[in-house]
């Protein structure tokens, strides 16, 4: 089985109500430094986290500040970990991964700068909730190098899908008049670095499965 998801950095918000209406099982929203008015009009707000999990939508948080965050390399990827954990925190989904965003089409000449920026995330929130989003290529790269647990690979810079990634932001698209980017899951239906959510029916299920987790629907 594969889920179906949307992310998006303007617009909206959607509501759950929206998302099942459309067949969305997951949403990816942002965090990010509040020092401008986009940033703060994209990064999630507590009515929208509280919505998604009251309507069992998998809530995927990512951060992006600029799309060249990564190029600051160790200290700015600290930094922005910080800034996302305190803010995942404020908004009651405190522990949960966070994909810190590699927006540019990265070159090989930058992947340690690269590589360093997601060990800068991970000294501060730990490898286990560390996440990127970016290209096939800098996807694996950091798959191959150990530091990511979680990965986002996005089809706009081309390249070959890695089977270790968790989403696929394969197509653009509209819902209820809201620009969004389509996504699914690769590697796993039931972890994909997502708070909340319902898991998906496993093989085989019937109605004893239900009764003793009715998250699975």
């Amino acid at each position: 089985m594969t889920l179906t998801g949307v992310d998006y950095s303007g617009g909206g918000p959607l509501t759950a109500a929206q998302c099942r209406s459309a067949g969305i099982s997951f949403v990816g929203r942002y965090v990010s430094n509040t020092n401008t008015a986009w940033n703060i009009a994209k990064t999630i707000r507590k009515s929208e986290v509280d919505d998604f999990l009251a309507g069992n939508i998998g809530i995927v948080i990512f951060f992006e500040s600029t799309p060249s965050d990564a190029l600051g390399g160790y200290a700015q990827g600290a930094a922005n970990a910080r800034l996302a954990d305190a803010q995942v925190t404020e908004r009651g989904i405190a522990g949960c991964p966070i994909y810190f965003a590699v927006d540019f089409d990265a070159v090989p000449s930058q992947y340690d700068t690269v590589r360093a920026y997601l060990d800068g995330a991970a000294s501060v929130v730990g490898l286990a909730r560390t996440g990127a989003y970016g290209s096939h290529r800098v996807i694996t790269m950091l798959f191959d190098g150990g530091r990511i647990r979680y990965g986002c690979a996005a089809v706009a810079w081309g390249g070959t899908l890695d089977s270790r990634a968790h989403l696929y932001q394969h197509a653009g698209g509209t819902v209820d008049g809201v620009s969004v980017d389509w996504q699914r899951t690769v590697s796993s239906d039931t972890d994909y670095g997502q708070f909340g959510g319902s898991k998906p029916k496993p093989a085989g299920w019937n109605v004893l499965d239900w009764i003793s987790d009715p998250s699975v629907v």
